[in-house]
């Protein structure tokens, strides 16, 4: 919001305008806007009780009423109509970017080229584990297991976990999002094989590693349309913001400052109120 209210220094001086009422705290147009309206603006948003938050959240909230206005102000004049103001604001905004060139083929492979990280997943874990509170227990999962039962089947009888009717199975996690104990346990393994009997805080446990999943990569094709999308996204926001500024400028935006009770630490225009 407060790119979009970014003006030139020398516009956003604060000067000194004809004299005005104690509570007015803005300028549009040629209107006055009252505090009492940016008041229920508050409560609708933030509650009953509004002035408890930070000076910086109560001038951003200041500026999106402002921006508020601002477009609802630009749609009327444009004859463009709807079930609310802010319906009309929705059509007006998706006309402006409707009138977007839609990002090309270059942009799309650009992006998904900067941004690798983001379409690609780390190696990731797949184990079963057995947890046992009584060592009696331990001793029946190892002779169990040694005897050649299958491990999921184990679980399902003996282990104390939630995960006990899906045989202990537990995964895809991240190596980091696995608990230290357990990851030095599974880093000696191989695919298939099972651990010696685990002291763990309550009792025992038992892991077997299925299968760790190598690190994958989206292809451009697979997400090729979810970029395009995105791009199309930001650059309707840019076009937002620059109707915003265009806007703030075109109607005279100015904050009389004074007039607030909290200290203004918005970016719009600032005037004394006399």
């Amino acid at each position: 919001m407060k790119k979009a209210l970014v003006l030139l220094c020398l516009l956003a001086a604060c000067g000194r305008g004809p004299e005005v009422e104690a509570d007015i705290i803005a300028a549009l147009g040629g209107d006055s806007i009252a505090l009492n309206e940016f008041e229920a603006f508050l409560q609708e948003n933030l509650g009953v009780e509004p002035y408890h938050h930070a000076p910086e959240v109560l001038s951003g909230m200041l500026e999106a009423f402002i921006q508020e206005k601002l477009l609802a102000r630009e749609a009327h004049r444009r004859g463009i109509e709807g079930d609310s103001p802010a319906g009309a604001v929705r059509r007006m905004l998706a006309e402006e970017c409707a009138a977007l060139p839609q990002p090309g083929d270059d942009a799309v492979r650009t992006y998904y080229e900067r941004h690798a990280d983001d379409f690609s997943t780390p190696s990731m874990v797949h184990f079963r584990q057995i947890f046992v509170v009584k060592s009696e227990d331990a001793a029946k999962v190892q002779i169990a297991l040694k005897g050649g039962a299958d491990f999921a089947e184990v679980a399902r009888e003996y282990s104390e976990t939630a995960n006990r009717e899906a045989g202990g199975l537990v995964g895809p996690l991240a190596p980091e999002d696995i608990p230290e104990e357990l990851a030095l346990a599974l880093k000696h393994l191989k695919a298939g094989q099972i651990s010696g009997l685990l002291p763990v805080a309550g009792g025992y446990m038992l892991l077997k590693l299925e299968r760790i999943q190598p690190p994958q990569r989206a292809s451009l094709e697979q997400v090729g349309q979810l970029i395009q999308a995105h791009l199309a996204e930001q650059a309707c926001q840019t076009r937002m913001e620059q109707l915003t500024r265009e806007l703030v400028m075109k109607e005279h935006v100015w904050i009389y400052a004074e007039n607030l009770p909290f200290a203004y630490a918005g970016e719009l225009p600032v005037r004394s109120r006399s």
